[in-house]
């Protein structure tokens, strides 16, 4: 297991309730590939969790992430521009205008993401 998911494995298992686990800061060149298989492998996929990329322009979850986000397939996404060429469902990936598909329910649950 990559040593980066060792510990949130743990701080995943102390979590409860409906509401994801988040963890901030995860970059592709110092932790290497991450996708919604390895989540739900190395971590697990009954919790929802989401891992968020050290610029915030990314997210990855797992299963259980992209049921809470209410997405499974590409008739779950928003029909705007840019969505769907940047929403990767499979590896459970959101990027830059993909994570319009993610952020209102993000938003909904964490006040701190919400703009005014």
């Amino acid at each position: 297991m990559s040593s980066c998911l060792r510990p949130r494995r743990s701080q995943s298992a102390q979590h409860t309730g409906d509401v994801p686990f988040v963890t901030w800061g995860y970059s592709k060149w110092f932790h290497g590939p991450m996708s919604q298989q390895m989540l739900d492998e190395r971590i697990g996929s009954d919790k929802p969790i989401i891992i968020w990329e050290r610029l915030f322009h990314q997210v990855y979850v797992n299963s259980a992430g992209m049921d809470w986000l209410g997405i499974r397939s590409a008739a779950d996404l928003p029909n705007l521009p840019g969505i769907t060429e940047q929403v990767d469902l499979d590896g459970g990936h959101f990027f830059e205008a993909g994570l319009d598909a993610a952020f209102p329910s993000i938003q909904a649950t964490f006040p701190v993401f919400r703009c005014r």
